[in-house]
């Protein structure tokens, strides 16, 4: 049998050092990975979020025109009918249906699990 080029106590008592390192280590590596699912989750988030504030926008989008296409208003570009107003011009209460029929579409709609209570 061939003698050893490193004696066995020697590898021994290394194998003791090693053991604090190894803990070491697993916990730096434990920490990072935490730390980067904690990371994903937030980005995922994000991106949800975004995607539900443009489809609130969207649908506030769409009503609104619905609004303006079964008014009418869209055949009459001189105002002749007088509609504008009621229509399209500054909310008020009797004005500005589109933009009323927008804000209550917008504000069933949910962004980041909470309504969306923007004026």
């Amino acid at each position: 049998m061939k003698k050893t080029l490193i004696p066995t106590s020697r590898i021994r008592g290394n194998r003791t050092q090693e053991r604090g390192i190894t803990m070491l280590l697993v916990a730096l590596a434990m920490v990072a990975i935490i730390g980067m699912a904690a990371l994903s989750i937030d980005v995922i988030t994000l991106y949800l979020t975004r995607e539900e504030a443009q489809h609130s926008a969207d649908s506030a989008a769409q009503g609104a025109a619905k609004v303006l296409s079964l008014s009418g208003i869209t055949g009459d570009p001189t105002n002749v009918s007088g509609n504008w107003g009621h229509i399209c011009g500054p909310e008020n209460g009797t004005n500005g249906l589109a933009t009323r029929v927008a804000k209550a579409i917008a504000k069933q709609n949910t962004v980041g699990r909470s309504s969306s209570h923007h004026d």
